[in-house]
């Protein structure tokens, strides 16, 4: 049972973080054993009215659609929360109705300014969830930064990412993206280029992380995404993985280059070429004559290969 001493409970008006969690729950600096249900859900959520962040987490468990509709419930009187931070990873019958609750009780949050949300491994969730996904995103109208993580979501398709990217580009306000699709297998170039098509449209981003270990892009895909990217001319960060991805060559880099030159504003970057076989040493010199151009950059981190890592620093 959840319990709260008298002490605990003056403290909670100025509580930062509301935190129910699965296993261990960190409230101040006490620690708690509590399982996300319907009753401690109902039970917390009421204490917690002035809360400016929730956060929980469910690994390897099924949240109950019941569950997740009392969590919308006490998501609606919750408006001076801004930021929210979610992980069910490997929940893998979150799906349909339970998404579709979800979705609502997010559309609620109307000062929300920074979400961090974590499914990876829910093989379950598809392009329709990601549609109902996107739903929900498009009326967060004053988010900031926003982390998204699909990683083994095996049954997203360039459909799915479509979807997405129309919840995505109508954050006007966004700053920072970080985006991870890793081993999402059924997702390919098509895919990559609807949703730069989308992302091009957020003239106020600074910092994009794109995880794209292991898909199936070529130096096509990339090429296209590189055509977006560059329209975001206010960036001052970027990271791009594309360990694995064994179809790019380097005509990639090539291009990738060409894009670079475009980001006057960019200070900061990482590339991750590891195990993209089809990759030498004349990529890299491409790449290199790309970043020479940019007079706003300091850091550089390039890995290649598993044997080489390059890190410059106040170059």
């Amino acid at each position: 049972m959840f319990k709260v001493s008298t002490k605990q409970k003056k403290e909670a008006n100025n509580v930062e973080y509301f935190t129910p969690k699965i296993k261990k729950v960190v409230h101040r600096n006490e620690k708690y054993e509590v399982r996300l249900t319907k009753d401690t859900l109902n039970s917390q959520l009421k204490k917690r009215v002035d809360a400016f962040a929730l956060k929980f987490s469910v690994e390897r468990d099924q949240v109950p659609n019941e569950t997740l509709k009392m969590l919308e419930k006490r998501i609606k009187p919750l408006k001076r929360i801004q930021k929210t931070q979610i992980k069910l990873k490997e929940c893998h019958g979150w799906r349909g109705k339970g998404l579709q609750i979800f979705s609502e009780g997010l559309k609620r949050l109307s000062s929300l300014k920074h979400l961090d949300l974590d499914v990876s491994s829910c093989e379950n969730l598809s392009d329709k969830g990601l549609d109902i996904l996107g739903e929900g995103l498009k009326r967060l109208s004053s988010l900031q930064s926003i982390v998204l993580k699909f990683d083994n979501c095996w049954a997203i398709t360039n459909k799915g990412l479509e979807y997405l990217g129309e919840g995505l580009k109508r954050l006007g306000s966004l700053k920072s993206i970080n985006l991870s699709l890793s081993n999402c297998r059924n997702i390919t170039n098509d895919g990559l280029n609807n949703l730069g098509q989308n992302l091009k449209r957020l003239s106020s981003l600074k910092s994009i992380t794109l995880k794209l270990l292991g898909i199936k892009v070529t130096d096509e895909g990339l090429n296209k995404l590189g055509k977006s990217l560059k329209r975001l001319n206010s960036l001052t960060f970027m990271n791009l993985n594309l360990f694995g991805c064994d179809e790019i060559t380097n005509k990639s880099l090539k291009s990738l280059s060409e894009v670079l030159k475009q980001l006057i504003f960019l200070q900061s970057i990482n590339l991750n070429f590891n195990f993209c076989s089809k990759i030498s040493n004349k990529g890299l010199s491409d790449l290199g004559k790309g970043l020479q151009r940019l007079s706003s950059l300091h850091t550089v981190r390039l890995h290649f290969i598993q044997s080489i890592s390059l890190f410059i620093e106040d170059c």
